[in-house]
């Protein structure tokens, strides 16, 4: 079996959370981004006045390609948060088991 460790195995664990909050993301508030860009995307409402002066000639792409924008942006932002969490978590359990534990050495009630 393979082994990854130390980058690589942050990578992984990075993009895997990195695809699961942007797929959340995308399936809860989908609608609401939509809504938001056209209503007050100053981008939206270049791209919808130059369309007008072009008679229509640039294909309608710039709702799409915002809301994946906003998407992946936000996946990217909640997946170093969420290893962030997990590694300040790690240490604060980590932190207090090591130091019961020399306590407990120190006492005898652990024996070396």
């Amino acid at each position: 079996m393979l082994q990854f460790k130390g980058a690589v195995r942050t990578a992984i664990t990075w993009f895997t959370l990195f695809l699961f909050w942007s797929a959340f993301i995308l399936w809860r508030y989908g609608m609401q981004l939509h809504h938001y860009i056209s209503s007050h995307s100053n981008l939206f409402a270049y791209e919808l006045a130059v369309r007008t002066l072009q008679s229509d000639m640039m294909s309608q792409g710039m709702i799409p390609f915002l809301t994946a924008l906003l998407t992946l942006t936000a996946g990217a932002v909640l997946s170093v948060l969420t290893l962030l969490c997990w590694n300040i978590g790690f240490f604060v359990c980590a932190r207090s088991v090591l130091t019961g534990e020399r306590l407990l050495k120190r006492t005898g009630l652990i024996r070396q």
